[in-house]
């Protein structure tokens, strides 16, 4: 076994291709809500935290690291890179007891935790987009950062990791370590080997061939005669102040969260199994319910659109761990997205649900999956080492965020067994805080002891109400306002 881990000043590790991507810089938080009567428990609570931190980065150091874009010399792309910061990770303590108008356990259990109770700026210790919501712009990017927050009746905790360090999987790896630190257990050979960030995913030779395998995640090159025909000289700027109208403003968006119990569950996915197309044989619960939900959200946007509007697609998060021959406990990003698209919104909400979920299902072929990583990886690195290349690589490039649907499932993650050696037992809820609105972004939830999903959408306020009204969607599930 590996010795610990006690000086930092040699970290050096650069993160795999999907990290070197711009939208990847941000965070992603998940909040662990816990009852806690006595606040003589605080110190045991953060003297807890505090040991659990230490032991993990002697265990693993870059996880008190900060996130670093490189450059080699001028003119040169950035490199991302894990680089050394503090001896262990921050654990930020926030004293919400003394505001009478601050949180509550019992109130928050009242309303069943409601992302409008859990804001990232009250309960996070940065926000999910660095700079947005009044956040002062920091020049440094911890990789992993805990904040403690203590409410009347309860605990927050809620954790903050680099997402071009760590997709969720990975992060709930390393939680998961976190919690058996706290608790004072020993990691074993395969929890050290689980945070070992060596993998590098294989290049293909043909770039060509990659380019047109992950095209709908390369964004589109503007022609220079396109650009004067328009207007505009060779840099894109106008050449006549003659512009076309501002498009319509937008819809304010909200975030909100829906549950779904087990009974309703088993009934969505009996009735996708029950309409399955001939040529397939199986479709998981996530594959239901992503149908379900895409299906419900395409009908509530109708009246925006017409049943004939083109091209609707949905992006869908997908851990490539398996596909590529690695651990399914490795804690580095290892993610894709793949995209299903309807010809129409008539051709998707008439679809019977298996055949959506089906769809989706055929999405996650794993030859498939690994064949297009692989060729992304070929074209970031390409687009980084080419920076004339105008090869420019955006997981999100073709999605259109006003008809399109972008998911990230937790549903797997196990967090609900974890207690963080606290003297709390296990959380009673586990959330995603509140962040700035990001329409047609969802996640579903980590499923809970009694095995409910709750999945978390930013809408539109029209598409949201709509949602809430149709009587397929609110019969399966429970709005959280």
């Amino acid at each position: 076994m590996a010795e610990p881990h006690t000086q930092h000043d040699d970290l050096d590790v650069e993160v795999d291709f999907f990290g070197q991507l711009p939208g990847f810089n941000i965070y992603t938080q998940i909040s662990f809500c816990f009852p806690m009567a006595l606040s003589a428990q605080r110190e045991q609570v953060i003297q807890a935290l505090e040991q659990g931190l230490e032991k993990l980065s002697d265990a693993f150091p870059w996880c008190a690291g900060k996130v670093v874009a490189e450059q080699a010399a001028p003119g040169r792309p950035s490199i991302i890179k894990i680089k050394r910061h503090l001896p262990a990770p921050s654990l930020v303590v926030k004293d919400l007891t003394s505001d009478p108008s601050a949180l509550t356990m019992e109130s928050l259990r009242d309303a069943n935790f409601p992302f409008r109770m859990l804001d990232e700026s009250l309960i996070a210790p940065r926000n999910t987009i660095p700079g947005t919501s009044s956040e002062p712009i920091s020049k440094e990017f911890p990789v992993f950062i805990v904040q403690a927050n203590f409410i009347i009746g309860g605990l927050i905790l809620t954790i903050n990791a680099a997402h071009n360090v760590m997709d969720m999987v990975g992060q709930g790896q390393l939680i998961r370590l976190f919690s058996k630190a706290c608790r004072g257990e020993p990691f074993t050979p395969a929890d050290l080997k689980s945070g070992v960030l060596d993998v590098k995913v294989p290049t293909l030779d043909d770039l060509s061939g990659a380019r047109m395998m992950v095209e709908h995640q390369i964004k589109k090159r503007v022609d220079k005669a396109q650009l004067h025909a328009a207007g505009a000289d060779s840099t894109g700027k106008a050449e006549t102040t003659a512009l076309p109208p501002p498009p319509p403003a937008k819809a304010a968006a909200i975030w909100a969260y829906f549950d779904f119990p087990p009974a309703s569950l088993e009934a969505i996915k009996s009735r996708a199994l029950g309409s399955l197309p001939a040529t397939a044989r199986f479709v998981s619960t996530d594959d239901a319910l992503s149908a379900f939900i895409w299906q419900a959200i395409a009908r509530a946007r109708l009246p925006r659109f017409s049943l004939t509007t083109p091209s609707v697609t949905f992006g869908r998060a997908v851990d490539v761990r398996s596909a590529l021959g690695i651990s399914p406990a490795y804690m580095a990003i290892m993610q894709n997205m793949v995209y299903t698209t309807f010809p129409t919104f008539q051709d998707l909400v008439a679809a019977p649900l298996g055949a959506v979920a089906a769809q989706l299902r055929g999405a996650l072929d794993p030859e498939e999956m690994k064949r297009n990583t692989y060729a992304l990886a070929t074209c970031v690195r390409h687009a980084r080492d080419n920076v004339d290349s105008g090869l420019e690589v955006d997981v999100g490039a073709h999605i259109n965020m006003d008809k399109d649907l972008m998911l990230s499932s937790w549903a797997k993650v196990q967090c609900y067994d974890l207690d963080f050696g606290l003297g709390l037992g296990e959380a009673e809820c586990v959330r995603r805080p509140q962040f700035v609105p990001v329409e047609s972004l969802m996640y579903l939830m980590p499923r809970t002891r009694e095995g409910d999903i709750t999945f978390a959408a930013c809408l539109s306020e029209e598409d949201m109400r709509r949602l809430v009204e149709d009587d397929e969607f609110s019969r399966f599930s429970k709005y959280i306002p």
